[in-house]
Order: C-alpha cells, then structure tokens, then sequence
C-alpha cells in the first residue's frame, strides 16, 4: 500500500492470509407436504393396523421429508447419520430403520435438491398401559437425524417424532365363552350377570 502527505511517499507492503472456516450442514424437517409444510409430530393409529379395528384405513401410515443444506454447497455433503447410524448419501434411498413400534422407510433422495422423502409405518402395537381407549401416547416411537458434510461436521440434531394413539379394547370369545352363549341364548354383547363368559385378549 502507499501513503503520501502530498509530498512525500512511503510505500509498504502487507501480507493478510485469510483461512477459510468450514461451516456446519443444516438439517430441516417437514412432518406435513411441500405445499403445507409442518413440524408438529406425526400421527398414527394402532386401529390402522391388520389386527386393528380399522384395519382398511391405512392410518398407521405416515409420510415426510428431510431437507439437507450446506453453506458450501451441496457437494460438501456426505451424508446421514440416522439413530446412530451412518449412511452415504449415494446409498440413501431405499434405507430402512427399524423403530421401537415402526419402521421409518427413506423412499428417495435427490442430490440435486437436498430433499429426502420417507415413509413411517406402525408395524405393531404399543402397551398403554392402565389407561382405556383411544389415547394419544407423545412420542411412541423417534427417530434422531443429523446431516454430515466431508469434514465429518455435523447439523444440529433433527428428530422425526412420531405419536401412537392407541386402539380401543380387543374383547375376543374362546370355545368355552361360545358354549357359555349358546347355553345362555344370547349375543356375544353379554351384561354385567354374565362378564365370565368373555375373555380380553388384548387392549390395544
């Protein structure tokens, strides 16, 4: 650089070394639709299920996305890292991950956009315990997501939350409550005079 007063000149010389610092991936996820986007937790319904009251409904059935970003671009990504374990992104599409009542299914993942689609389906059952009827259990079932670029950096944790409302009470006859009905002349809706008739296999 140069400094004059207007009469005299001094000229110097500076060195300035910038060092890049490598920013971290950012992880958003989107529990509803690209037209309306959420992050309420997802819902699902053990009525949904084959065994089920509702079993034709597909209500235990959910589906979202994830969206991966990076300052540096989406070519300094590497991958996920989902429940602890670590996928390339290459080899994302198609993963499944098995959850405490579920499995959460990645569909697909565009390397252009950054954009995962996946699909969370209840596979069984979960105990509510004590409590009756078709209750909401918050957070039944989770899955932890993180972002990972090449320098191993990682996003701030993601969680794809899903809540569990139970099914109502499974009231199912065996061979000796079938005879006690046929003894009795009456339909399987017995009163108060005739509980020991029925067995409860499962509240679901």
């Amino acid at each position: 650089y140069v400094i004059s007063d207007g009469t005299t000149t001094s000229t110097a010389r500076e060195i300035i070394t910038v060092t890049p610092v490598n920013d971290a991936p950012t992880l958003n996820i989107n529990t509803g639709t690209s037209s309306s986007p959420s992050i309420q937790n997802h819902i699902v319904y053990e009525a949904g299920l084959p065994s089920g009251s509702l079993p034709l409904q597909s209500t235990e059935v959910v589906t979202g996305s994830f969206t991966l970003s990076d300052p540096d671009g989406l070519s300094d990504l590497r991958g996920v890292r989902i429940d602890g374990q670590s996928i390339d992104l290459n080899n994302l599409s198609g993963q499944d991950f098995i959850g405490a009542y579920g499995t959460l299914h990645i569909n697909n993942y565009d390397l252009s956009s950054g954009v995962a689609n996946y699909t969370y389906t209840l596979t069984r059952a979960m105990s509510s315990g004590t409590i009756q009827g078709t209750n909401k259990v918050i957070l039944g079932d989770s899955f932890s997501v993180f972002a990972v670029d090449k320098s191993n950096l990682e996003s701030l944790l993601g969680s794809i939350k899903i809540d569990i409302v139970d099914d109502i009470p499974d009231v199912r006859f065996d061979d000796v409550t079938n005879a006690c009905i046929a003894a009795l002349g009456t339909s399987k809706h017995l009163n108060a005079h005739h509980r020991a008739c029925t067995r409860v296999i499962s509240n679901t």
